[in-house]
């Protein structure tokens, strides 16, 4: 190939070059370094030119030397051409090669284009915390990079949080978690709410993909995932964000069918608080106390709390008691986080073959809290709420008394009698102290189903001591 010939090959290669958008030439800039293109292109040209260079001196060429420069000349442009179509397309990140890659991240960020960076992230995805410092890897967590890539059918980002090595690499572990599950949060379609409607009805026909399935059971099923990058976190605040705006405080306190029905679309997928106690709860029903330090059980009376001060329900339409015939929004979480904290003990109960561990301890801590607050706001939401909490609570106690757990199970005395002292421990310091609950678990023993077995045996037990602690 002559000089000229050569000359006409680069322009071409330029020209290309030139036309190619932002983000591609950084791309290309940050996979292959610059000695690839002297040796590949500048270094024939020369070659090329050395002939007729010695022509001009009087002297010729061996027909060796003009063979290998011949050869040089015609191979390594077009080897060249197939090396760099390589390493474009393994696009493997070299080392120490930070701000390059943050040079092509804000390339991407100034283009609002994320298709390559996606590509580029998967490709590396085993190697990030490798090649990339901490700046660069919470800058793949930059809030317009999480909002396009962390969606269908890759849920790049989620994925990430996945890899224990990057997340540690990057020194800020609880700010990738936060990015990302508020995201999700937010978008209209995620895999949190495909994830929650497939437990909990509320978005019919969902399906979920064989990845997707497989991602929920490192993630959202994975209690010690879940605790470590404080998951809770995030879908808590976005949940006490959303009421302390004040946004929902309209919609919320009307009656609302399409929140509360399970067939067809409803809107509590939709709703950050209805997430966070589903999530929660399928969480804490799976942790195992080996594998975590903390539970978070107290979220739920946070979230309760919150609901309590913006729930304000007219009283006057609960005349007919039943409250299931209108339901609120923020009733139906009221009632849902009462009876998470039932479901939840009963299930560790039965699990832990009625060892008491530590979890269903702050459970009925949280249990008798949250009763404590409800107690105090009676009249802001109907009273059928208020007693259905309360003989909720009041007839698992007296399961507990008359050894009989869900209808089903007989449980011995001598395994009970350290879980129901410290239970009746925890009632007498709260009932102790605050009238409002004395006076409702008093008025609601009325209510309890009589023709229960564990009632009738119980009952006249529960009457003396709520009667000790009036004295």
């Amino acid at each position: 190939m002559s000089y000229i010939e050569l000359l006409t090959f680069i322009a071409v290669g330029l020209a290309i070059f030139a036309l190619a958008n932002p983000i591609q030439r950084k791309s290309m800039q940050l996979f292959i370094p610059g000695w690839i293109w002297i040796i590949l292109f500048i270094l024939p040209l020369i070659l090329s030119i050395a002939p007729e260079a010695v022509d001009l001196f009087g002297y010729v060429l061996i027909v060796e030397i003009s063979w290998i420069i011949t050869f040089i000349t015609l191979f390594f442009p077009i080897s060249g051409i197939l090396l760099i179509g390589i390493k474009w397309y393994f696009a493997c990140i070299p080392k120490n090669c930070d701000i390059k890659f943050q040079e092509f991240v804000y390339v991407c960020l100034d283009e609002k284009r994320f298709d390559e960076l996606a590509r580029v992230v998967i490709k590396n995805r085993k190697r990030l915390h490798e090649v990339l410092n901490p700046e660069s890897i919470n800058l793949i967590f930059q809030s317009d990079i999480v909002t396009s890539l962390n969606r269908f059918p890759k849920w790049l980002h989620l994925s990430l949080l996945t890899d224990d090595l990057l997340v540690e690499s990057s020194k800020n572990q609880y700010g990738l978690s936060d990015i990302t599950i508020r995201k999700m949060i937010d978008k209209p379609s995620s895999l949190i709410k495909n994830y929650i409607a497939s437990i909990y009805g509320g978005l019919e026909h969902t399906f979920l993909s064989s990845f997707e399935n497989s991602l929920i059971q490192r993630t959202f099923d994975n209690p010690r995932w879940y605790i470590n990058l404080r998951i809770d976190y995030p879908l808590l605040l976005t949940a006490i964000e959303k009421i302390d705006s004040n946004t929902l405080d309209i919609n919320y306190n009307q009656y609302n069918d399409l929140y509360t029905k399970r067939q067809g679309q409803s809107s509590r997928i939709e709703c950050p608080l209805f997430l966070f106690v589903k999530i929660h709860e399928n969480i804490i029903g799976k942790i195992s106390i080996e594998d975590v330090n903390d539970y978070y059980v107290t979220d739920f009376f946070d979230l309760l709390v919150a609901i309590l001060m913006h729930v304000n329900t007219n009283n006057d339409l609960d005349a007919s008691n039943n409250f299931f015939s209108h339901q609120t929004p923020y009733n139906f979480l009221i009632d849902d986080i009462f009876n998470t904290f039932k479901n939840l003990i009963i299930e560790r109960l039965v699990k832990n073959e009625l060892c008491l561990d530590s979890i269903v301890t702050s459970l009925f801590n949280s249990w008798v809290r949250s009763l404590l607050f409800l107690s105090i706001s009676t009249k802001k939401i109907p009273y059928s709420l208020v007693r259905m909490s309360f003989v909720s609570f009041l007839d698992l106690l007296l399961q507990l008394h008359s050894d009989v757990l869900d209808q089903k199970r007989i449980i011995k005395s001598c395994l009970l009698s350290s879980i129901e002292d410290k239970i009746i421990k925890i009632c007498i310091e709260k009932m102790s102290y605050n009238s409002s609950f004395y006076k409702e678990v008093k008025e609601n023993m009325v209510h309890l189903d009589n023709g229960k077995q564990w009632v009738i045996n119980g009952k006249q037990w529960l009457q003396d001591i709520v009667v000790d602690i009036s004295r």
